[in-house]
C-alpha cells in the first residue's frame, strides 16, 4: 500500500506546473513585457511597439487591467519587480513582425458651383505574425502560448483636394502607419482567446 501511494504521490509532482494554474480572469492586471519588441532596427522596433500597444488596448477592452512594461522576462527573474509594474500575468511577443504596403487606389471628386473638391484614396495591406506566450505574475512560468496571424486590406483616404477658379489647394492627410489593422487584429485575436480561457473558467459544472 505504501508503495503505491508513493508512486501516485511521485506521478502527481511530476506533472506539469501550469496544470494547476488558473486561467487569467477578467480584472487580472496583465502586463506586456519589453522583451516581445526589442529590436535594433528603428522599423522593426516601431512596428513592434504598435504591437505592444494593440495588445494592451485590446485587453483593456475585454476587461483585464493591461499595461505594456519596460522590464523583459529576465529582469523579473532577477527580482526586478518595480513600482507600477507588479501584474497577475505578463504577456510576451516573441518573434513579433509586422509590415504592409500601399497602392493607389484612385480617388474621386465633384464640383459644387465654382468649387471643385476631390479626395485620394489608397488601399492598404497589413500583415502581422507573432507568438503570444503567457507567464505566471507570481512564479513567472508559462501558463499558455499561441501563434497569431492576421492580414489585412482596407481603403485609406489619404488626400483632399480643393480647387476654386484658379486656387488650388492639396492637402496630404496622415495616414495610419501600414501595420496597424493587423496589429490591431493581432490584439484582439490575443483578448479574445484569453477571455475564452476566463469564460471557461467561471463556467458552471455541468450536471
Amino acid at each position: 500500500m505504501r508503495r503505491i501511494l508513493l508512486v501516485l504521490l511521485l506521478a502527481i509532482s511530476s506533472l506539469p506546473a501550469l496544470a494547476f494554474h488558473r486561467a487569467p480572469a477578467k480584472g487580472d492586471r496583465i502586463g506586456v513585457l519589453a522583451s516581445g519588441y526589442l529590436a535594433d532596427d528603428p522599423g522593426e522596433r516601431k512596428a513592434r511597439e504598435a504591437l505592444a500597444r494593440a495588445v494592451r488596448d485590446e485587453l483593456r477592452k475585454a476587461g483585464f487591467h493591461a499595461e505594456v512594461i519596460g522590464l523583459t522576462r529576465d529582469e523579473l527573474v532577477k527580482g526586478d519587480r518595480r513600482a507600477g509594474h507588479e501584474a497577475d500575468y505578463y504577456v510576451e511577443l516573441r518573434d513579433a513582425a509586422a509590415d504592409g504596403e500601399s497602392q493607389l487606389g484612385g480617388g474621386a471628386g465633384g464640383v459644387a458651383g465654382n468649387v471643385g473638391i476631390g479626395a485620394g484614396v489608397d488601399v492598404v495591406t497589413s500583415r502581422a505574425t507573432v507568438d503570444v506566450v503567457v507567464y505566471d505574475g507570481g512564479t513567472l512560468e508559462e501558463v499558455d502560448s499561441f501563434r497569431l496571424r492576421s492580414s489585412r486590406t482596407s481603403a485609406e483616404l489619404t488626400s483632399i483636394s480643393v480647387g476654386y477658379d484658379w486656387l488650388y489647394l492639396w492637402l496630404p492627410l496622415p495616414g495610419r502607419s501600414r501595420y496597424s489593422a493587423a496589429a490591431r487584429d493581432i490584439g484582439r485575436q490575443t483578448a479574445e482567446h484569453l477571455a475564452a480561457q476566463a469564460a471557461l473558467q467561471d463556467a458552471p459544472p455541468a450536471r
